[in-house]
């Protein structure tokens, strides 16, 4: 069915925090904030605990870095029947934004 001028396209977002180790596997990855509602982000949060970094020299003990990512799921703009305003109502797209101070990020080379 065709989006109508009265249908609204919700923006749903989580921010997710975890820790790179210097072995680069992840740790501790828990949604910080987001939403009203997060579960729909249940995913992200096992898909960011099983990524694996490049290992770094970090000390003996050291923690490693941490990250924060935000990841944003919205529908794409459309016009919807009935108006001529373009709007989000589309089918859904997952953007993800490092939100990480860029003095603790990790160089990343090719």
């Amino acid at each position: 069915m065709p989006a109508s001028s009265s249908d609204v396209g919700s923006i749903q977002w989580v921010d997710i925090g975890f820790w790179i180790k210097p072995d680069g596997k992840t740790d501790d990855a828990e949604i910080l904030r987001g939403s009203r509602s997060t579960g729909w982000a249940g995913y992200l949060v096992k898909q960011v605990s099983a990524r694996r970094y490049t290992g770094t020299d970090g000390a003996a003990g050291a923690r490693g870095v941490y990250r924060v990512e935000r990841f944003s799921l919205r529908g794409t703009y459309q016009t919807p029947t009935g108006s001529l305003i373009n709007r989000r109502g589309g089918p859904g797209e997952l953007e993800v934004l490092d939100l990480t101070l860029p003095d603790t990020t990790i160089t990343a080379s090719r």
